[in-house]
C-alpha cells in the first residue's frame, strides 16, 4: 500500500490534464469518484473568471488537492488540525502548491513526518495544471527548493 498510481509522466517527470486523458485514473479508490468531473468544472470557473475579471478565485489549494486526487488517488485529508494533506494507502502525502500568485517566491519543504510522500502542484495564470511526485522524499529527511518559477524543482538529499 502507499504505492502512487502514476498516468504517463512527461520525461521531466511533471504530469498535466492532458495526461490523465490517456490512463484511467483511480480516484474512484480513493473515495471520490468525481474527483476528474470537479476538477474539469473548477479549472472552467477559474479561467472565466480570469478572463473576466483579470484576477484568480482563491481555489489553487483545491485544485491542487483534486488534481493530486485524480492523479495519484490520493485520499484527501480535510481535517483543519494539521498533519498531511493526503494519504495514498498508509502513506500521507504532503501537497505544496506553486500558484500564479507565489510562483517567484523561493520554495522550501521539509519533512514533517519521518515517512511520506510530497507533491508540488504547480497553476500557472492560465490555469494550466502539473504534478510531480516524490515518493519517499520525506524518509531521508530530503528537502524540495525551487528558487523560482524558472529553476527546475530540485530534491536535496539530507546530508
Amino acid at each position: 500500500m502507499g504505492t502512487p498510481h502514476t498516468p504517463r509522466q512527461q520525461s521531466s517527470g511533471w504530469i498535466g490534464l492532458q495526461d490523465l486523458d490517456v490512463e484511467p485514473t483511480p480516484a474512484i479508490r480513493s473515495g471520490l469518484p468525481g474527483a476528474r468531473q470537479l476538477l474539469d468544472s473548477l479549472i472552467a470557473t477559474s479561467r472565466d473568471y480570469h478572463r473576466a475579471s483579470g484576477g484568480h478565485l482563491c481555489v489553487f489549494r483545491d485544485l491542487a488537492g483534486l488534481f493530486v486526487t485524480a492523479a495519484y488517488g490520493v485520499t484527501l485529508n480535510h481535517a483543519t488540525s494539521g498533519g498531511p494533506d493526503g494519504w495514498l494507502g498508509q502513506v500521507p502525502v504532503y501537497i505544496r502548491v506553486i500558484s500564479p500568485e507565489t510562483r517567484n517566491q523561493a520554495m522550501q519543504t521539509e519533512a514533517k513526518s519521518p515517512q511520506g510522500h510530497l507533491c508540488v502542484v504547480r497553476i500557472s495564470d492560465a490555469i494550466d495544471i502539473e504534478a510531480k511526485l516524490f515518493p519517499g522524499a520525506f524518509s531521508r529527511q530530503d528537502r524540495v527548493v525551487q528558487n523560482t518559477a524558472q529553476a527546475p524543482l530540485t530534491l536535496v538529499r539530507a546530508g
